[in-house]
């Protein structure tokens, strides 16, 4: 996928959303964010969980 791609910043967990993307989400709402765009050009913030795929 050449452009990443969007999702919702949960502010409740739910059984369905992994813990790696749950911790996305709490960083998300802790930046005011309601959305967070995953974009492999994006710069990483070191504090989140990477993934080299």
């Amino acid at each position: 996928m050449p452009y990443g791609f969007f999702i919702y910043a949960h502010e409740e967990p739910d059984d369905e959303i992994p813990n790696d993307v749950w911790a996305c989400c709490v960083k998300a709402r802790e930046l005011g964010c309601e959305y967070i765009l995953f974009d492999c050009d994006a710069a990483i913030l070191a504090d989140l969980p990477t993934y080299d795929d």
